[in-house]
């Protein structure tokens, strides 16, 4: 089941001081893929001005793409890359975006907490998890699923706290998951990286799609909970102490899950 199903856009591309009106359609796959279809262009002329003629190993030429759907739903990328292009009567780019975000009507209604959480791929958990900690309530969990699957349905959240007023809980909150994700990682014998990002805030939700690679399993060489802690990745000291906090379920979570290996293999 897709994760956002196709919807047309009305907006424009633009780049190197040139922007051309187009209609596009958008949908997320069901696993977590952004597809884009372009309409073909009938300005050929500022279509073909988008184009750069790129050598090997320079950075791939990004450009803005964005639109506004007839429900109400936005599209924005600084990211979007052509893979290919043609041109007649009128101009045909495709490509896609390494980095996109689309910004949705809240289903629900009424006051609701701020949330931001992650879906990943490849995360298993035997129950739910759940901590309050100073910046809120964090959860995470995931489904037993097939070790090829690349279906993001394991989430790592955090919901804001009804009575939090910092200024700063946004950029905490991402350093927090940014750390709760690389100490999972270890548990789970994978890279646990955002596939899809949700931010609830008031009556919005900003859904960002991120381009990446298979998820696969990955060899750690030998290193420690305290190592991961000490990473370029763990939260700053405003946000150290919820993350603390959150360890010592990520360690009983861990060792149930290794404990659980060691019995099936004995």
């Amino acid at each position: 089941m897709a994760f956002y199903e196709e919807t047309r856009f009305e907006g424009s591309l633009s780049g190197h001081g040139i922007t051309v009106s187009l209609g596009f359609s958008a949908a997320i796959d069901e696993d977590g893929r952004l597809r884009l279809r372009l309409d073909p262009i009938d300005d050929t002329s500022a279509a073909f001005a988008l184009i750069l003629e790129q050598r090997t190993g320079e950075s791939v030429d990004l450009l803005a793409l964005e639109g506004t759907a007839a429900n109400g739903h936005g599209f924005r990328s600084e990211a979007f890359h052509i893979n290919s292009w043609s041109h007649g009567e009128r101009f045909d780019i495709q490509g896609g975006c390494y980095d996109a975000e689309l910004t949705l009507e809240r289903k629900q209604k009424g006051k609701m907490s701020d949330a931001r959480v992650w879906l990943v791929r490849q995360f298993r958990t035997f129950h739910r998890l759940a901590r309050d900690t100073p910046f809120g309530r964090v959860v995470a969990g995931g489904p037993k699923q097939e070790a090829a699957s690349q279906a993001p349905n394991g989430y790592i959240g955090i919901y804001r706290s009804e009575n939090d007023q910092r200024e700063d809980w946004w950029e905490e909150s991402e350093r927090l998951l940014t750390h709760l994700g690389t100490v999972l990682s270890f548990g789970c014998d994978t890279y646990l990286r955002p596939v899809l990002e949700e931010r609830y805030q008031g009556d919005k939700v900003t859904v960002r799609v991120a381009d990446q690679s298979r998820t696969q399993r990955v060899s750690w060489h030998p290193f420690t909970i305290s190592t991961c802690s000490r990473s370029s990745t763990a939260p700053a000291a405003a946000s150290r102490i919820a993350a603390r906090r959150c360890d010592s379920l990520i360690l009983q979570s861990v060792g149930l899950r290794h404990r659980s290996s060691t019995t099936k293999a004995d």
